[in-house]
C-alpha cells in the first residue's frame, strides 16, 4: 500500500508541470465554442434525432410484441404467446436501436470535431466562413461509412463486455469460458432473457437517459472540443516549429511552449 501511495504521489508531481497546459486547452475549447455559438444547438439536433430514433423503435417494438399468438388465460384475462423468432426479433430491434443511437453520438462528435480543428488550424481566425457547415459537409461525403462502422463495432462489443462481466462475476472464470457460458444461456434462454433483461432494463435506462440527455449531450460537446484542441495542439508542434514554419496556436499556447522550452530546455522538449 505505501509503494502504491508513492507511485500516486510522484505521479502527482510529476503532473503538476502540466496543469498550466491543461488550462490553456479549456480556455481554448471555450473560446472555439463561443466562436462558433452555433455550434450549441448541434446537440440539439443529437438530442431530436434520439428521439426519433427512440419512437421509432418503440412503434417497432410494440408491433413486434403484438405480432404473437393471444392465448386466453382466462375468463378476465389474455396473453400474447411468443416464438423463439419473435424473441429473435426483439433482440434484433433493440441491436439495431443501440446501434442508430452511436452512429448519431459519433456523427455528432465528427461534426464537432471537424468544426473545432477548423477553428484551430485557420490563420485568421476572426473569418472561418462556416466550418460547421464543412464539418457536416464533409460528414456526408466522404465519414459515414466509417461512423457506421465504428458504431457497430461498438454496440456489438459492449454487448458482449457487459454479458461477460457479469458472468465472470457470477462464476469466476475466464474469458473464453465465461463467452462460451454466455454462448450457451443466451441460446437456452433466449425468450427469457428479452422479456426479463432487455425489456425491463431497457425502458428503466431510456427513462433515465432521456431526464439527462440534453446535460450529457452538452456536456460532450465540451468533453469533444477539449480534446479536438488537445490533438490539434499535438499535431501543430509535430509538424511546425515557431520559426521557419510558424504554428497555429493562440498566443497563449505559445506562452506556455515557450514557459517549457526554459524549463526543459529545447532538446527535453524535442523529445517530449
Amino acid at each position: 500500500m505505501t509503494v502504491i501511495t508513492i507511485i500516486v504521489t510522484i505521479f502527482l508531481i510529476s503532473m503538476f508541470k502540466r496543469i498550466p497546459l491543461v488550462i490553456t486547452i479549456f480556455k481554448e475549447a471555450m473560446k472555439a465554442i463561443f466562436a462558433m455559438p452555433l455550434i450549441i444547438f448541434e446537440p440539439l439536433l443529437t438530442f431530436l434525432a434520439i428521439f426519433v430514433a427512440f419512437l421509432l423503435f418503440a412503434v417497432t417494438l410494440v408491433y413486434i410484441i403484438t405480432a404473437g399468438v393471444l392465448v386466453k388465460i382466462n375468463d378476465a384475462s389474455y396473453d400474447y404467446q411468443y416464438t423463439p423468432a419473435m424473441a429473435f426479433t426483439i433482440f434484433f430491434d433493440i441491436l439495431i436501436f443501440l446501434w442508430i443511437l452511436k452512429f448519431i453520438m459519433g456523427c455528432q462528435i465528427m461534426v464537432i470535431s471537424g468544426a473545432i480543428s477548423t477553428y484551430y488550424f485557420s490563420r485568421d481566425k476572426s473569418f472561418l466562413g462556416s466550418p460547421i457547415k464543412t464539418s457536416f459537409t464533409n460528414l456526408i461525403k466522404h465519414h459515414l461509412g466509417s461512423v457506421a462502422l465504428g458504431s457497430l463495432i461498438l454496440t456489438i462489443s459492449d454487448i458482449l463486455k457487459a454479458l461477460l462481466k457479469v458472468l465472470r462475476t457470477m462464476h469466476g472464470e475466464n474469458f473464453f469460458r465465461s463467452g462460451r457460458r454466455a454462448t450457451q444461456l443466451i441460446c437456452q434462454n433466449l425468450c427469457d432473457i428479452i422479456a426479463i433483461n432487455s425489456l425491463g432494463d431497457f425502458v428503466l435506462t431510456m427513462t433515465k437517459l432521456f431526464i439527462v440527455v440534453c446535460t450529457m449531450l452538452f456536456a460532450l460537446l465540451l468533453y469533444t472540443a477539449i480534446d479536438t484542441i488537445f490533438l490539434c495542439y499535438c499535431e501543430d508542434c509535430q509538424i511546425n516549429d515557431g520559426e521557419e514554419r510558424p504554428y497555429y496556436m493562440s498566443i497563449e499556447l505559445m506562452q506556455y511552449i515557450q514557459e517549457s522550452k526554459s524549463v526543459m530546455g529545447p532538446k527535453s522538449m524535442a523529445e517530449a
